[in-house]
């Protein structure tokens, strides 16, 4: 029987700023930018291959950090500064 395999399914954060993109995986420490879209997340999943296939090369794939999701509303967020503050903030960072 195999060992179960762990959760490599990191959230990603993209960021456009000034027709560059950055792309990171926070739990892993990678940050890649690049003018296209594509380019820079072909080159984020090699790099989390490459970090994923150590890992797996020295027995420490159990010692990765798990992926965090962050939640889709913040409700601390939501109860100090109240809906208006928060749909403004969302607004910001994902339109």
């Amino acid at each position: 029987m195999s060992e179960p395999q762990p959760d490599l399914n990191y959230p990603i954060l993209v960021t456009e700023r000034e027709g560059t993109f950055e792309l990171r995986i926070r739990e892993l420490l990678l940050v890649v930018r690049g003018p296209d879209l594509q380019q820079a997340y072909d080159e984020l999943m090699k790099r989390k291959h490459e970090v994923v296939d150590g890992a797996r090369a020295v027995g420490a794939l159990d010692e990765l950090p798990s992926p965090e999701r962050p939640p889709l509303v913040d409700a601390t967020a939501l109860r100090a500064r109240g809906l208006r503050a928060l749909m403004r903030a969302l607004s910001k960072r994902y339109f």
